[in-house]
């Protein structure tokens, strides 16, 4: 799980503010159409922002602000895709069904059954990854500097 997650720090003189809940706000999304939605995290949960992909997935982020001398900050963000609890109930569904289906030896269930685990898989890792790459766009990453 390791392997999905993504460091990005950036030093600038923008100051933070340092109450938790406002730490979200520095790349929270505008309100253009293209935007996608987001949500602050709440006092007891281990994320300041969650950017929302579609219904069966999101990015969570974290971020995390050091002083340095002369004033300037260095901000690091991290985030991690998350997939929807019931979008990972049905894939698992689909997936028993044909697997039940194959043992039965019901081959164009199985098939119809295996597509759609396959769809409702391939659905959650591009809404994963949309969101991953609208948080992305938000701190001008474009791939660089990002680990």
């Amino acid at each position: 799980m390791d392997l999905l997650r993504r460091h990005a720090p950036r030093q600038g003189e923008r100051k933070l503010e340092p109450r938790h809940h406002r730490r979200g706000e520095a790349v929270e999304p505008g309100s253009g159409s293209d935007e996608a939605a987001a949500r602050r995290g709440g006092a007891f949960e281990h994320f300041d922002l969650e950017v929302r992909g579609g219904l069966l997935g999101a990015v969570r982020l974290l971020v995390a602000a050091e002083d340095h001398s002369g004033g300037a900050q260095l901000i690091r963000f991290r985030w991690w895709p998350r997939c929807s609890y019931g979008g990972v109930a049905l894939a698992a569904v689909f997936a028993a069904l044909a697997g039940g289906a194959t043992l039965a030896q019901a081959w164009t269930a199985a098939v119809v059954l295996g597509v759609a685990t396959a769809l409702v898989a391939m659905r959650i890792t591009l809404e994963c990854a949309g969101a991953s790459a609208t948080t992305a766009r938000a701190l001008e990453l474009d791939g660089k500097g990002a680990t």
